[in-house]
């Protein structure tokens, strides 16, 4: 019996949509701050000029190029499940009910073996995600700090 059978398949397809979208909040999330330290709205606690600045900038595109490709897998990987969902339901037709999809049956083994890559092939894209975030949120520390060793260098007087 195949491992994405019936309801468990339209579970992972929610997990997976539902990955998408936490995807994409962090894409819109990061580029508005992307757009804000790069517009000088920011300038009183990350100034341009400032290397901690220039860097966290350099770390929200990395973030942003990552998300795009991860995104990119994510869209395929949907593609791919939708496409197993609509195997499933053709090989659940009678063949007599039906004759035209009797060509179209995929054998149990396909299946197996369909399943075993798409649970595969998730478990890649969680990695890609977790080294992305691990990354992402390590550099993004060292920015913090950077910016507020930056203030309390300067003294209260200057931090306006």
């Amino acid at each position: 019996m195949p491992i994405l059978h019936g309801e468990s398949a339209f579970v992972f397809l929610a997990i997976v949509v539902g990955l998408g979208a936490y995807v994409r909040q962090v894409y819109v999330d990061s580029n508005e701050i992307y757009d804000q330290l790069k517009s000088g709205a920011l300038a009183s606690r990350w100034p341009l000029e400032e290397k901690f600045t220039q860097d966290r900038l350099a770390n929200l595109k990395y973030v942003q190029t990552s998300l795009i490709r991860v995104t990119r897998l994510m869209f395929l990987l949907i593609l791919l499940l939708s496409l197993r969902i609509v195997a499933q339901a053709i090989n659940a037709i009678p063949a007599d009910v039906a004759w035209i999809f009797k060509c179209a049956r995929v054998s149990e083994a396909v299946l197996y073996y369909w399943d075993l890559a798409l649970l595969v092939y998730v478990s890649v894209s969680f990695g890609m995600m977790w080294w992305t975030h691990h990354r992402g949120s390590e550099r993004e520390r060292s920015y913090h700090e950077a910016m507020w060793d930056y203030f309390n260098k300067r003294g209260p007087k200057d931090s306006n």
